[in-house]
């Protein structure tokens, strides 16, 4: 009967023990791998705190294109060991638990170490690249790289004139990525010549309250081919925030605004989600409708099927709706439109702007597209 007693408060303690440890949730360890307190990496999670709102969502206007890699500069390779101000461990498992240590440092408690070496997932070189750091001057070199501390003065509007770029992922893969304007893709070393027609595959934009919103829950396949199921709003930001290529589960549902009335809508396929996306970004907001009217003129030049071409706007806001960043001095031109006639027959020029979006110009008569450096073989059907 002793034997039997014994048993059973074996059984009890075990149990005891095994709830105990269930309840400890808390990533904190002591002394799993050797840390060192590290400048680079006190400076990197501060700086990452910024992407994010106090309740660990995206914050917009750190974000434009909606991804880590481009926003923020590089994502680490998860898991990762980092150690306190106070020397506490903490393991990190994914970007949720690294976005939680970061919106919840204090002033007393905080990241300023962390375990070398260990692998980042960045872009370089118009690819997806993963890097080893193996010591703190290898980070000091990548956070400068990526601009993460300190942006070098490549300051960007906020204007949506969307540009997309073909680049390779880690399997040698390319993928379309858009970003809000150009200016933004020149700050990651992009050129103007690699421009490609976006497939809205992987939009900048991913609020589009004003013109739909997801019926949660809903999954989507990551980069890694994972079926991740998304709860809300934040969890979708965060999901597709770490991942440059994802893709939906289809099929899914939507709500929308039509004739007064919240429909919802089942989006079957990839194809009716890529429609959709293209219709919301044409009705979300004209970027010319929120230029200044203001005549302070600037001139754009582009090469056009060998010929370069120089365009004038009454403004720089409206050069940049159009994808322009770079401006010339452009006096040759009025003083050129101050020699044509007033009247005659319209003619038209299809220009690819720096988007890849063709767009066609309707000039007055002949001579005010001459002043824009077109000839007569450049002149399409106005109709």
């Amino acid at each position: 009967m002793k034997k039997n007693k014994c048993f059973l408060l074996s059984i009890i303690l075990i149990i005891i023990l095994v709830f105990s440890a269930c309840k400890n949730t808390e990533p904190i360890v002591d002394n799993l791998f050797a840390t060192e307190k590290s400048n680079a990496t006190e400076q990197a999670i501060n700086s990452f705190r910024e992407h994010f709102n106090i309740n660990g969502s995206l914050n917009s206007t750190q974000n434009p294109v909606g991804n880590i890699i481009f926003d923020y500069g590089f994502e680490f390779n998860y898991p990762n060991t980092f150690s306190y101000s106070n020397g506490t461990q903490v393991i990190v498992e994914d970007l949720r638990s690294l976005i939680n240590v970061a919106v919840n440092a204090t002033d007393s408690l905080y990241i300023d170490g962390i375990s070398f070496p260990f692998d980042v997932t960045t872009f370089k070189q118009n690819s997806i690249q993963i890097l080893t750091i193996d010591d703190e001057s290898e980070f000091e070199l990548l956070l400068e790289d990526r601009k993460v501390i300190n942006n070098n003065g490549c300051e960007c509007p906020l204007d949506d004139s969307p540009v997309c770029f073909e680049i390779e992922d880690l399997n040698g893969q390319n993928f379309n990525i858009q970003f809000p304007n150009l200016c933004m893709a020149k700050c990651e070393g992009l050129i103007i010549e690699d421009i490609v027609v976006c497939d809205y595959t992987n939009p900048a934009i991913t609020d589009f309250a004003s013109c739909f919103e997801f019926v949660f829950p809903l999954s989507i396949i990551d980069t890694e081919l994972n079926s991740i199921q998304i709860n809300n709003e934040t969890e979708f930001e965060i999901a597709i925030y770490s991942n440059y290529i994802f893709d939906f589960v289809y099929p899914f549902e939507i709500t929308t605004e039509i004739t007064g009335q919240t429909e919802v809508i089942e989006i079957s396929s990839a194809g009716i989600f890529i429609n959709l996306l293209i219709d919301c970004a044409t009705s979300v907001g004209s970027c010319i409708d929120n230029c200044p009217t203001t005549s302070e003129p600037v001139c754009v030049e582009f090469q056009q099927n060998g010929q370069f071409i120089t365009l004038s706007y009454r403004n720089a806001c409206l050069a940049q709706c159009d994808g322009f960043a770079d401006f010339i001095t452009c006096t040759n031109n009025f003083e050129c439109d101050d020699n044509c006639p007033q009247g005659g027959e319209n003619v038209c020029v299809e220009v690819a702007l720096p988007s890849g979006e063709l767009i066609t110009f309707i000039y007055e008569n002949a001579c005010f597209a001459e002043c824009d450096g077109f000839t007569s073989d450049n002149f399409v059907s106005c109709n």
